[in-house]
């Protein structure tokens, strides 16, 4: 049982104060104080503004670390749908705060601070001065993904330093005493035992059958349940991915005259020379195989022939260091297990990886001076056999084959369309097959209850969410603008049809009512039989003795309750209110499964009597540390926003994620 508290314990664990406060953002909303407004701001504290371009830089770089952890994009609709968009203000508020506070407590850093910091920053110095090295810093900002500018991160470490000065000032030096923590501790571990008395639906006579008139009551009283949903009939254009056909042996077997297939849209011919140059870049880029590497070391010298004496003596077998003592020169400078773009100078790379394991030589450097050099490991390249990878080779050629070819016909189609054709003369014209669909509901279910999910790996309208989207925001008549396919492929539509929703005929929702209408009869009796007999154990009977009562459909069970592990043979709410009941506590509910209901008494609570040490008393300690320091954030946070209004641009957020205003 400890090591589950502990894993729980650990999972809850909050590390630093920012973010806390976007827990308590999450938690207590954002949306709930926004107000929509005008500017170029998308989240405004008081006079302070995160502005667009800072919304738009956090928000790409999010999407593309995503996209690189799960290897799947999201389209700007989806990352709304999820509410990135809400994460990222979170955390851009968490900072904003802070920052307008420390406005208020008069806490400043100036640039020269920051750029003091910078140049202590170990990435952005000289390998072979160690000083700091402007041309590393652009080297840096231009190669990373931020668009960041050498004056915007100077801006950003400014606003570092001044919530490192801020931070403690609110929760420095919280620690919950051990004793906090062994009353948690002991909280957390406690057992309680139950007696729980559970009634099914045997317990209560059958449901009578309805007459027809309180069916009718009934079904008017749900009245969503028995009507028919609106059905859409469309007319469709649509290209994926996998529509597309590879021209091989195997796919043109048996067809006489071949060179008719050239002509069709999506039939694809990947020639060996493709397969060769897709191999030999993807050797290039180290994304098949591995690269050569060397470990090396380097030794400036002040001539060619003091070079030379160095290549001389690491030959006899003095180490580097040994060297450069006795000659009086600067420290050898290491290269451990690299590729050759990691080596610095262009001429020392080139020369090192000519040579091999144990060799020594003397060069000229690209940078003028004379050095030494000794291999002390060699690793060459390694190449896949280019047959083992031909098959995912020739998928990849496939897939971005058929990429171009639908991003080309989308094009000519939308050319034509604007030209006054309608989608039939559009796909005619540029020969690409089109399809009308049956009505269709929300949920792609055609009006005989068939679902259209497609075959195989060839996702049908109803596995396609974009799709229907697009289905049931159409305007009647009219084609769409093409638009994605939740499986990357394109499509254009002409809403041709609709059926409005509308009350089902009685008879067809006879049966069904009927079913359900004695199914809530059932309820009923269960909910009024449980509180007969709960009442009846408050006023001093046994749950044995109630339960004698009942001829069939009862049963009593006695249960074991600790707080970090829910009883699953317990309803969810009875299981909560068991946790805070006191002994001899009678409470009532829901049973686990539908049609059973419970009542159960609280027998005993047991304290755990272990001791708590060690690394469980470090991890409920910190837990509980990070709920005080959680409750002083939620109190940081709403006296700052007091003091400075808290507003959103939410058009401006849409607008950058290319979202329609529309949308909620």
């Amino acid at each position: 049982m400890a090591a589950t508290i502990g894993s729980r314990i650990r999972a809850v664990l909050v590390g630093i104060l920012i973010g806390l406060l976007v827990i308590a953002f999450a938690v207590w909303g954002v949306n709930d104080v926004f107000s929509r407004q005008t500017g170029t701001y998308v989240l405004k504290v008081g006079d302070s503004e995160v502005t667009a371009n800072e919304f738009s830089r956090a928000y790409r770089q999010t999407i593309t670390d995503m996209a690189e952890e799960s290897q799947s994009a999201l389209t700007d609709q989806q990352a709304y749908d999820r509410g990135i968009h809400r994460q990222i203000l979170s955390d851009l508020l968490a900072r904003k705060i802070i920052e307008v506070d420390a406005d208020d407590l008069g806490i400043g850093v100036n640039t020269t601070t920051a750029r003091e910091l910078l140049s202590e920053i170990p990435a952005f110095k000289d390998e072979l001065s160690g000083e700091f090295s402007k041309e590393r810093l652009l080297m840096a900002l231009s190669g990373s993904r931020s668009g960041l500018t050498v004056e915007a991160y100077e801006k950003i470490l400014v606003t570092d330093l001044r919530q490192q000065q801020t931070l403690p000032a609110i929760s420095g030096g919280v620690t919950a005493p051990i004793q906090f923590a062994e009353q948690r501790y002991k909280f957390i571990t406690e057992q309680r035992k139950v007696k729980v008395l559970t009634l099914t639906e045997a317990a209560v006579p059958p449901a009578p059958e309805p007459t027809e008139d309180d069916l009718k009551v009934y079904i008017e009283a749900n009245a969503l349940r028995f009507t028919a949903p609106e059905y859409r009939k469309v007319t469709m254009l649509r290209m994926e991915p996998h529509d597309f056909v590879l021209m091989d042996e195997r796919s043109t077997a048996g067809v006489t005259d071949k060179s008719k297939l050239k002509d069709v849209y999506n039939n694809i011919y990947i020639t060996e020379d493709q397969i060769q140059a897709s191999y030999d870049y993807k050797v290039e880029l180290g994304e098949m195989g591995s690269p050569a590497k060397r470990s090396l070391v380097q030794i400036t010298a002040n001539s060619e022939e003091q070079a030379k004496e160095v290549a001389e003596k690491l030959k006899e077998g003095l180490s580097p260091s040994e060297v450069t003592s006795l000659l009086g020169l600067i420290e050898p400078i290491s290269y451990d297990d690299v590729t050759i773009d990691a080596i610095l100078d262009e001429e020392t790379a080139k020369a090192a990886f000519e040579m091999k394991e144990g060799d020594v030589d003397s060069i000229l450097s690209g940078f003028g001076n004379w050095v030494a050099i000794q291999v002390t490991a060699a690793e060459e390249a390694q190449k896949p056999d280019i047959s083992t990878m031909k098959d995912e080779i020739i998928q990849e050629l496939l897939s971005a084959e058929a990429s171009n070819r639908i991003f080309d016909k989308v094009g000519q189609i939308q050319d034509q369309i604007d030209d006054g054709r309608s989608l039939e003369e559009a796909a005619e014209i540029v020969g690409i097959p089109i399809a009308s669909y049956p009505f269709i509901d929300r949920s792609g279910t055609t009006q005989d209850g068939v679902k259209l999910s497609g075959i195989g790996s060839f996702a049908g309208v109803a596995a396609d969410d974009e799709i229907l989207k697009a289905i049931f925001t159409a305007d009647i008549g009219f084609e769409s603008d093409y638009f994605d396919t939740s499986t990357g492929g394109q499509a254009i539509l002409r809403l041709d049809q609709t059926i409005e929703s509308t009350r089902r005929p009685f008879e067809t929702v006879k049966d069904n009512a009927t079913s359900l209408w004695k199914a809530e009869q059932v309820e009923t009796s269960l909910n009024d039989l449980m509180i007969e007999l709960a009442a009846k154990v408050k006023g001093g009977e046994t749950l044995e003795a109630v339960a004698a009562t009942i001829e069939n459909g009862a049963s009593i069970e006695e249960l074991s309750l600790v707080r970090v592990s829910p009883e699953r043979k317990l309803g969810p709410q009875l299981n909560a209110e068991l946790l805070e009941a006191a002994v001899g506590d009678i409470e009532r509910g829901d049973g686990p499964t539908r049609m059973t209901r419970q009542i159960a008494r609280l027998e005993e609570i047991k304290s755990n009597t272990d001791t708590l040490g060690g690394q469980y008393a470090d991890l409920v300690q910190d837990q509980v540390t990070a709920e005080i320091i959680s409750d002083l954030n939620l109190a940081y946070r709403q006296a700052v926003l007091a003091e400075h209004p808290l507003q959103e641009s939410t058009d401006r957020v849409k607008q950058i994620m290319g979202i329609d205003l529309d949308t909620e």
